[in-house]
């Protein structure tokens, strides 16, 4: 690998759990230094299809802590990325904002076939 090296971290908020690995980018390889993983459960959180306040302020506390850990360990940037657990919540944007708000991260909400595609190209 030659070239200057970058931190990245990026954040997979999925139906029970949310992780975020930690990369060291050097051109266009990747190379994961740390992980971190929390099981809030989020999708059987959601109540007649809303991610109920409490929730998301723990999802945005668990989003901090792992933007600061890795910020700790020298990524510039986060990025964060839904599933199923936040497709099935009515009130994503209002959960996107205050992610943005409370813990400086915004959050890409996957469709199916692109969460599908992902996942097999992570299997391969």
């Amino acid at each position: 690998m030659n070239g200057k090296s970058t931190m990245i971290a990026v954040a997979d908020i999925g139906s029970n759990t949310v992780k975020c690995s930690v990369f060291e980018v050097i051109g266009g390889d990747f190379r994961e230094t740390d992980f971190f993983t929390e099981k809030p459960g989020l999708i059987a959180r959601i109540r007649d299809g809303v991610l109920p306040p409490d929730d998301v302020a723990l999802l945005c506390s668990i989003l901090q802590d792992y933007r600061e850990r890795a910020a700790a360990l020298g990524a510039r940037e986060m990025r964060a990325y839904a599933t199923a657990s936040l497709r099935a919540a009515s009130n994503f944007e209002y959960v996107n904002a205050e992610a943005r708000r409370t813990a400086g991260v915004e959050i890409t909400l996957l469709s199916p076939e692109d969460e599908a595609r992902l996942s097999f190209a992570g299997f391969l």
